[in-house]
């Protein structure tokens, strides 16, 4: 009954209006990027340890592409005016709210193992074979990727879960993170705790710990049990 479920979420995310070409739109550019950033740091003659952490690099657009795969995919039965027939079907909400969540978890994965596939060929080829290549580092490194778009594409269906509105969480996606965020980095020292950019910066061991969990706590886990609460509540209409 899962399997099934999660592929049919599948089969509309690649099917609906317009949701085809915003999954390969991202798709693309998390892979151009994953590739591109260590043939960047080769040609400008990076270090191999350097092209070993280009990982990390090449995966900070997941917290944007991430966010906008996890909007998708809360949203899209609501955008197209499909709920009321899926809420009829569907054994019930709480089971529907999983799946979509599942998805969005299932699909964050899928586009960090593009990343480290992307990231590692280029690593091959620019390193003949991957001689060189700092094997414990490019293990941390794909833990880090991995972490970021389920964490991301999890984030990204929690506020869409209270919105339910393509067009309003993106814009709510777009303004937290050009606005908000830089704006708090003039409130030091309690700013860092409320920006979401530190939830990337402790995955990436660039931040503190306690920020990152203050703002998970946030942007991630309070939306989550309010969007459970208003998609269980929600009339379809």
């Amino acid at each position: 009954m899962i399997v099934t479920n999660l592929l049919n979420e599948y089969r509309k995310l690649l099917t609906a209006r317009g949701s085809l070409a915003v999954v390969v739109t991202c798709a693309t550019l998390l892979v151009g990027v994953a590739a591109g950033v260590p043939i960047l740091t080769y040609s400008l003659g990076g270090p191999i340890s350097e092209l070993s952490a280009s990982m990390a690099v090449a995966a900070l657009p997941l917290t944007i592409l991430g966010s906008v795969i996890g909007i998708l995919i809360m949203t899209m039965d609501w955008q197209h005016r499909d709920i009321t027939s899926i809420l009829v079907a569907a054994p019930s909400r709480p089971q529907l709210f999983a799946t979509k969540m599942l998805t969005s978890l299932i699909a964050g994965l899928i586009f960090s193992l593009l990343i480290i596939i992307a990231n590692v060929t280029a690593l091959l080829v620019l390193t003949t074979g991957g001689v060189g290549i700092d094997g414990k580092i490019f293990l941390s490194m794909a833990g880090t990727v991995l972490s970021l778009g389920i964490v991301w594409t999890l984030a990204g269906s929690a506020v869409a879960s209270v919105l339910l509105s393509l067009p309003l969480t993106l814009v709510f996606v777009f303004v937290q993170a050009l606005i908000l965020d830089p704006a708090l980095m003039f409130a030091r020292p309690w700013g860092e705790y409320f920006q979401s950019s530190a939830i990337t910066s402790a995955l990436i061991g660039q931040g503190p710990v306690l920020p990152g969990l203050t703002s998970a706590t946030l942007w991630i886990l309070l939306p989550l049990v309010l969007g459970a609460w208003r998609q269980f509540h929600r009339e379809a209409a």
